[in-house]
């Protein structure tokens, strides 16, 4: 087990055959996760850092970190779509994870913010959503 995990922090896409995938937007929602990946498990809140030509659009420029959750399935997705990169954790552990959620996720604001509460993500995170989508800060929430 030490070795397993020595190799997660070490940021190995893949432990004996399992594989890390890091989900934003609606994609988080438990009914998604479910529906679409066998046997997943719950890693950790997480972050995409800074974004890039290949990171994902949110719609406002004070978005700089992409936030959504981190599951460890079974079985590697194999040629699933979406790159592989290195997300940190809520508490600062590193990964390297596939990136699953398609780019166009990040369209429709509602389940976004849904899930975002959902997860309990950042308040200041959520915050930039609620901007991004037009609705200023109102019941962005503090918590």
């Amino acid at each position: 087990m030490s070795d397993e995990l020595s190799k997660a922090e070490g940021m190995e896409a893949t432990i004996d055959r399992q594989q890390f995938l890091f989900l934003y937007g609606a994609d988080m929602h438990p009914t998604a996760i479910i529906a679409t990946h066998v046997g997943p498990q719950f890693v950790a809140r997480a972050r995409l850092e800074e974004r890039g030509e290949s990171r994902p659009p949110q719609g406002s420029e004070d978005v700089t970190d992409i936030w959504g959750i981190l599951l460890r399935v079974p079985q590697p997705v194999g040629e699933a779509p979406g790159p592989e990169d290195t997300v940190v954790t809520d508490d600062g552990r590193t990964f390297v994870a596939r990136i699953v959620t398609p780019t166009g996720a990040a369209a429709d604001p509602a389940p976004m913010l849904a899930a975002a509460r959902y997860w309990e993500l950042p308040p200041s995170y959520v915050k930039s959503l609620h901007r991004a989508a037009g609705m200023g800060d109102a019941g962005a929430g503090d918590s």
